[in-house]
């Protein structure tokens, strides 16, 4: 596993553990239709929480699993910030990170 992985892998850790913290993290899984959104951050079917969960989570450890690893740059902190204000910042403060860790993986 390269450092680029576990890296990425402990940042995607942090961040279940601060949305299950934050009481974020859900049970239920959305319909496939709303999985199913073409819009960023699935923002006509989830809240960004569902989207982190449901679907980021998920295809960021796939693309990690992979090799060599390639992750897109991110922005998705901003996103949180309109989105939650000065809610929920240790969330925020995590996609902060991810955000830069996919400037330079």
């Amino acid at each position: 596993m390269s450092d680029a992985e576990k890296q990425g892998n402990q940042l995607l850790d942090a961040l279940e553990a601060a949305l299950r913290h934050n009481g974020l993290w859900g049970n239920e899984r959305p319909s496939r239709q709303a999985l199913a959104s073409q819009q960023p951050f699935a923002c006509d079917t989830l809240a960004l929480e569902q989207w982190l969960q449901f679907i980021f989570i998920p295809r960021m450890q796939t693309l990690l699993s992979q090799s060599p690893v390639s992750v897109p740059v991110m922005a998705i902190k901003p996103v949180a910030e309109i989105t939650w204000g000065a809610q929920h910042l240790n969330v925020q403060t995590i996609l902060g990170q991810l955000d830069a860790w996919s400037e330079n993986p």
